[in-house]
């Protein structure tokens, strides 16, 4: 598999995930996004990897965690627990934050010192999942035990929701590309803000529904 990673192979793979309502605001994002998300995976070496493959695992977080809702990007709006930024982290990680070099208010925002920021952190807590995983032997179906350690915390074993992201993940990987078209959707990719944010409960019920079921513990 090729491990170069380009800006247009990371457009490619959101335009696949994301939704396309049309919006200049929308398109401003994705392309803070698309920046955020190649600086995060060149600044994970402990990644050892796929470069793709940690793209496409950051993208299939942002759709299954947010869906790049610009609420959740602005930080108008976090999960019933207090998780931030478009990867929804959780705050019981905010030691593991800081240990990065971060303060926990530099991973909200929709600029791209923000974004990249909370990509950052995903980006490390995938590597470490991953490699935890994999020590105990979940090779084949690394992805879906990696995002199931990501979701719930602890653990590899995977579930119903777990496999819908491993097969999106999948899937990108299959179709991303970086001589796509994506000269019809380039302003179309991410959703511009709502007039008003939506109520906390109807946030939680929605896209955001499947929040962490306890608190992560990777340290």
């Amino acid at each position: 598999m090729a491990t170069s990673l380009t800006a247009a192979w990371v457009a490619s793979a959101l335009a696949h995930l994301l939704p396309a309502p049309a919006g200049f605001e929308g398109a401003a994002r994705r392309d803070t996004i698309t920046a955020a998300t190649v600086a995060a995976v060149e600044a994970t070496p402990q990644w050892r990897w796929s470069k793709r493959e940690l793209a496409a695992s950051l993208a299939v977080i942002v759709r299954f965690e947010s869906n790049a809702d610009a609420w959740v990007h602005h930080g108008v709006i976090v999960g019933r627990a207090g998780e931030v930024c478009l990867t929804q982290i959780h705050p019981v990680v905010r030691p593991f934050v800081e240990r990065l070099g971060f303060e926990w208010s530099d991973l909200t925002g929709s600029d791209l010192a923000s974004t990249t920021a909370c990509l950052r952190v995903a980006a490390a807590l995938l590597s470490s999942h991953r490699a935890y995983c994999e020590s105990r032997r979940y090779f084949k179906n690394w992805d879906q035990a990696m995002f199931a350690r990501y979701h719930r915390g602890n653990g590899c074993w995977g579930s119903p929701h777990q496999k819908k992201r491993a097969l999106a993940l999948r899937s990108v990987l299959a179709v991303a590309s970086d001589h796509a078209d994506l000269s019809a959707p380039l302003a179309q990719v991410l959703a511009p803000p709502r007039s008003s944010p939506p109520r906390v409960s109807a946030f939680i019920g929605g896209f955001v529904g499947q929040r962490h079921e306890q608190p992560a513990l990777f340290f």
